[in-house]
């Protein structure tokens, strides 16, 4: 059976077609939209303008999936929408595309992240996080099984909004993203015990940063698995930041999209990585697409 998700998340709509057999999938295709939804949000409600923009975004998506013959097309919302007033207006704006959109919880996302991390074939027990242009979603598990999480509202173009003035964010603005995520994580309730070296990260923004790592350092290994040390994502941060114009070419040129939220995402991660005790993160595969296609579609 083939099926479209379309994920509406905060910085990116993304779209993926996937042929499924049982339990199992593989994708066919995928496509994405920068449509950036939290530029849009004023007051705490989406403007205008950005409803347009994400009717345009879906519209043009779920055409692709009937094009591409899947059978169901299924549209969800992350942070993007979660925390938005006007939200269920939002929806009912999407509703002449076709497609009913399906506002997520941070339990139900963590969820979804949860089944994602399953599905990548990782150690029984481990802990991982979702970092997304909204919020961050943490799960901790053992013996393939939940054992908590947390959703902070701390996503990359979240504290890119909230603290960086410029693009790349200044040592002030650096130290104000550092503090704040430890803030919102210390007073989460996800515990600290017992510490993994290694924790799994999902998110456009875990891979920009190892497509950025890879291509400053000349490797050519895959981004799914890739690894980045505490100490690496330091060194990226001080490199932007020290490169000015030439670490914007960069950027540009391995992740153009991610220009004004890569830094910002980096620290956050770092800053996780710190307080949770963790000396690296390794690229997963699959993350919350995968995810809410096992946990709603698969099972």
């Amino acid at each position: 059976m083939r099926y479209g998700v379309i994920d509406l998340g905060s910085n990116t709509i993304r779209t993926v077609v996937y042929e499924t057999e049982g339990k199992s999938f593989k994708k066919l295709i995928s496509e994405r939209s920068f449509t950036g939804i939290l530029n849009y949000i004023e007051n705490g409600r989406l403007r205008p303008d950005g409803i347009e923009a994400i009717r345009e975004a879906v519209s043009r998506m779920a055409e692709l999936c009937r094009l591409l013959g899947c059978a169901e097309i299924h549209a969800f919302a992350t942070a993007s929408l979660r925390g938005v007033q006007n939200a269920g207006a939002v929806c009912e704006a999407l509703s002449d595309t076709g497609i009913s959109v399906r506002v997520l919880t941070g339990e139900e996302e963590a969820a979804c992240d949860f089944a994602g991390l399953m599905a990548s074939g990782l150690a029984p027990d481990g802990l991982g996080f979702d970092l997304g242009g909204g919020s961050c979603q943490i799960i901790r598990y053992a013996g393939r099984e939940p054992t908590g999480s947390v959703s902070l509202p701390v996503g990359s173009l979240a504290m890119y909004n909230r603290f960086v003035r410029g693009i790349i964010p200044t040592q002030k603005e650096q130290k104000e993203i550092r503090a704040f995520v430890r803030e919102q994580l210390n007073s989460s309730d996800i515990k600290s015990e017992p510490d993994f070296d290694t924790v799994y990260a999902i998110g456009g923004t875990a891979r920009a940063a190892g497509k950025l790592h890879r291509a400053l350092t000349g490797q050519n290994r895959p981004i799914e698995g890739y690894p980045l040390t505490c100490e690496q994502m330091d060194e990226l941060c001080e490199l932007m930041t020290a490169l000015d114009m030439h670490g914007l070419r960069l950027m540009e040129r391995v992740a153009p999209e991610r220009i004004t939220t890569i830094v910002p995402g980096i620290l956050v991660i770092r800053t996780i990585c710190r307080i949770l005790g963790a000396k690296q993160i390794q690229v997963v595969k699959n993350g919350v697409r995968e995810g809410y296609l096992c946990r709603y579609l698969l099972k």
